[in-house]
């Protein structure tokens, strides 16, 4: 059985995914590819790369007012390990978050993802401190399109914070998803929300 989650607002929003496994120690810290520097200049390519060499822990810190820009006919941002974070440096909850958008001058594909965290071995990671723009003001709506954020997969303790996100061009702002784990002692996982709507003005998206 597989249950999941959408939520379809534009909204400043907490998620947070935690799971009751016994046994399961985090670890006591994130690997981070520089101790004071963060990323004023990245593609969606460079921070993928950094996700996939840096392996379990592995933390991205993209610099205050920094625009990160996914190309529509592209992939979107792909966690790939344990405890795997990207965030604003400094971690802060207004308009100076780092900003990750959808969006081209030319192109007009349709991806509707712009951060996916729903992988098998998406433990304990964290999306946090972050402005996401799906780009569907530009790039119009995509049918069937999937939903701006994805998280879930096998795995809990995940944890979305202080990001606002909008402009999905999918069905959704944020899709969580989870599988029959969740019915099946000791894990017993469970998806607690805690939702509170941005200054955005909010709206909801309807498909044309």
């Amino acid at each position: 059985m597989r249950s999941s989650c959408g939520l379809g607002l534009a909204s400043l929003f907490t998620l947070a995914y935690a799971s009751s496994h016994q046994g399961y120690n985090p670890p006591s810290s994130q690997t981070h590819f520089s101790s004071s520097d963060c990323l004023d200049s990245a593609t969606v390519h460079d921070i993928n790369t950094l996700l996939r060499a840096g392996g379990e822990g592995a933390a991205v810190a993209i610099c205050p007012f920094a625009q990160v820009s996914i190309d529509p006919t592209g992939k979107p941002i792909t966690f790939t390990a344990p405890r795997q974070s990207i965030f604003t440096q400094g971690y802060p909850e207004d308009h100076s978050r780092a900003t990750i958008a959808i969006e081209s001058d030319h192109a007009f594909g349709d991806l509707t993802t712009a951060i996916k965290a729903d992988c098998d071995a998406c433990r304990g990671v964290s999306i946090k401190a972050l402005h996401v723009d799906g780009g569907r003001e530009q790039l119009g709506g995509v049918e069937g399109g999937n939903a701006l954020i994805l998280v879930g997969g096998k795995v809990g303790e995940q944890e979305v914070r202080y990001v606002d996100a909008y402009n999905a061009r999918g069905y959704a702002i944020i899709h969580a998803s989870g599988e029959s784990y969740f019915d099946s002692p000791p894990y017993s996982a469970f998806l607690r929300l805690i939702l509170s709507i941005s200054q955005r003005e909010q709206r909801e998206h309807v498909l044309e």
